[in-house]
C-alpha cells in the first residue's frame, strides 16, 4: 500500500537509502563508541581518543582504485577490526598520557587547548604503529587486516555463536554473571553482538536479495532462541516461507506472531492477504477487525487496503461463480453432463 502513496520509491527506500546510513556505517559507531567509553574509564579526553581511533582504523582498510573507500568497509564485516582498533588505539593513547609522553603547554594556556595539544604525541605513536600493521598485512595473502579477521576470527565465532550450543553459552554465562551481581547484559553485549549482527546483517541481505532459502535457515534458528516466541523474528521467517512458496508454513509463523504480540500490525497484515488469496474473506475480515481495533496509524492503514481488497475480491468471486454457472447453460464452454448421460 505504501507504493500507492509515496510512489516506486518506496520499494528502494530501505534497503539503498536507509540502510548505508545506518546498519551501512556500525564499523564506525563501534570506533567512535568503543574509544569514548575507554577513554572515559581511562580518564583522559574522550574526543582526542575518538579522533585517533579513527585514523588508527582508516590506515588499516584498503583504498579503491582512485582513491576512498568503500562502503562495505564500514558495514558488519569490519566490526570486529572496528572494535579491536578502538581498545587498542584508545588504550596505547591512555597509557603514553599516563606516562607523560606529550606536550606540556605552560599553564596559561586553557586546558581545552593543552589537552588537544597534548594528545600529538599519542597519535604520532598510534599511526606508526597502525601503519606498520597494514604494511604487515599487506604482505600476507589475506591483503588487510579486516580480510583476515573476518576469514580466521569472525566468521567461525558467527558461525558457532548462531548455533543452539553456542547460543545456550552466552544465555548460561550471561545468568551466572547475573548470579554473582554483575550486570550480565552489560559484560557480554559487546561480545555477543560482534557475534550477532553480521548474522542480522546477512539476514537482511538475504530477504532483501529474494534468498528466502537462507534467511529462513538463519530465522528458524532465531526462532529456537527466543523463548516464547518473538513477533519479528516469526513475522520475517513467515516472509521467507512465504517467498518460499510455502503458504501454509507462512501463515502459522504469522498467526504466531499475532499471539506473542497482539499489536504487532504487520503480522495481521500478512496473514490476511494470504486468506484473501484463498478466498477465504470470513479470516481476512477476522484480521481487519483486529487491526481496526490495535487503532494505529499503521494498522489503520493495512485495514484500508484490507478491506478493499477484501471487495473487489468478492465480487470477483462472485462473478466468477455465476460466470461458471451460466455459460454451459448458454452452449458456452463444457455443459456438465446428467447423470444418466452415456460418454
Amino acid at each position: 500500500f505504501m507504493v500507492s502513496l509515496v510512489g516506486d520509491v518506496w520499494t528502494s527506500w530501505c534497503w539503498d537509502m536507509v540502510n548505508p546510513a545506518t546498519m551501512g556505517l556500525v564499523a564506525l559507531f563501534a570506533v567512535v563508541g568503543v574509544s569514548y567509553s575507554l577513554a572515559s574509564e581511562e580518564k583522559v579526553s574522550p574526543l582526542p581518543a575518538v579522533a585517533i581511533s579513527l585514523s588508527a582504523y582508516f590506515l588499516l582498510l584498503q583504498q579503491m582504485e582512485g582513491g576512498g573507500y568503500a562502503a562495505s568497509s564500514f558495514e558488519s564485516g569490519g566490526l570486529f577490526t572496528a572494535m579491536l582498533t578502538a581498545l587498542l588505539a584508545t588504550k596505547l593513547y591512555a597509557v603514553l598520557l599516563k606516562k607523560n609522553i606529550k606536550i606540556k603547554m605552560p599553564e596559561s594556556v586553557p586546558s581545552f587547548v593543552s589537552g588537544q595539544f597534548e594528545a600529538l604525541i599519542p597519535a604520532v605513536f598510534v599511526v606508526i604503529l597502525f601503519l606498520a600493521i597494514r604494511l604487515i598485512f599487506a604482505a600476507t595473502p589475506y591483503g588487510t587486516v579486516t580480510n583476515f579477521i573476518v576469514t580466521v576470527i569472525q566468521m567461525p565465532l558467527t558461525h558457532i555463536g548462531t548455533t543452539l550450543i553456542g547460543t545456550m553459552f552466552i544465555t548460561l554465562l550471561n545468568s551466572i554473571l547475573w548470579f554473582f551481581g554483575i550486570h550480565g547484559g552489560n559484560m557480554l553485549d559487546g561480545v555477543a553482538q560482534s557475534v550477532f549482527v553480521p548474522g542480522t546483517a546477512a539476514n537482511a541481505a538475504a530477504l532483501a536479495a529474494g534468498d528466502y532459502a537462507q534467511a529462513a535457515a538463519y530465522l528458524e534458528r532465531a526462532e529456537k532462541f527466543s523463548l516464547g516466541g518473538d513477533a519479528a523474528v516469526l513475522t520475517a521467517l513467515g516472509e521467507a516461507r512465504e517467498g518460499l512458496g510455502d503458504k501454509t508454513a507462512a501463515k502459522d509463523c504469522y498467526s504466531r506472531a499475532a499471539e506473542a504480540d497482539g499489536a504487532h500490525a504487520a503480522a495481521r497484515y500478512r496473514l490476511a492477504k494470504i486468506y484473501i488469496e484463498e478466498k477465504n474473506f470470513e479470516a481476512a475480515r477476522t484480521e481487519v477487525a483486529s487491526l481496526e481495533k490495535l487503532g494505529t496509524a499503521e494498522a489503520l492503514q493495512y485495514a484500508k487496503e484490507l478491506r478493499q481488497e477484501i471487495s473487489l475480491g468478492s465480487v470477483k468471486n462472485l462473478f466468477d461463480g455465476i460466470v461458471e454457472k451460466v455459460l454451459p447453460e448458454l452452449g458456452i464452454g463444457d455443459k456438465p453432463a446428467a447423470s444418466g448421460d452415456v460418454k
